[in-house]
């Protein structure tokens, strides 16, 4: 504490990054805190999550895999459909009436789709390359693409587009996230080792 004291008469810029310190030592001596021991309960799915090193060393099951390949496959197929047929996916897949908006309003949506496409094109190229060499990254994509679907349907709560009739785009998503929590979860659990 006397290091912190002296600190505070000298540098008053860094003192709290100093007392913070000092605190930690303190309370790491006091047996108060403790670093986290990867072995505990949330260790290792925080570990599989964000692994030291990607490589191909994974350890879920491989169920999960099939099911990341098929999620990455049909959202590819879903943000090349929104690129190169915008206006058809915005109106038969999604409900958005866009003979209602007028050209300038029509352009636009298609436009925003086509960007959207683009981004989730991205997304996908990365989902690839983790199932093809970082293998051991496939949870934490599971999460990103989770995150994402999760942050966009938030977003249309918010700000809902107008839609007609019951577009099949809500149940293409349902089954899109139904399959991301399932190889999230088999992503995350342990193979059991039948060799000896």
């Amino acid at each position: 504490m006397t290091l912190a004291l002296d600190a505070l008469s000298r540098h008053k810029g860094g003192v709290h990054f100093i007392l913070a310190a000092d605190s930690l030592a303190l309370a790491a001596e006091l047996d108060i805190v403790r670093p986290r021991n990867l072995d505990e309960p949330a260790g290792p799915m925080i570990a599989s999550m964000l692994p030291e090193t990607a490589d191909n060393s994974y350890r879920g099951y491989r169920l999960a895999l099939w099911i990341f390949g098929l999620v990455v496959a049909m959202k590819t197929g879903i943000a090349l459909n929104a690129i190169f047929n915008g206006h058809f996916v915005a109106i038969s897949a999604d409900g958005i009436p866009l003979d209602s908006f007028g050209p300038a309003g029509a352009q636009a949506v298609v436009a925003l789709f086509g960007i959207w496409g683009l981004a989730q094109v991205f997304i996908c190229v990365l989902c690839v390359v983790s199932l093809v060499r970082y293998r051991t990254l496939i949870p934490f994509m599971y999460v990103l693409l989770l995150l994402e679907h999760l942050g966009r349907r938030l977003f249309l709560t918010v700000m809902p587009i107008p839609r007609v009739g019951a577009p099949p785009g809500g149940f293409v998503n349902l089954l899109l996230l139904s399959l991301m929590v399932i190889g999230l979860v088999l992503s995350l659990r342990r193979r059991t080792s039948t060799t000896p």
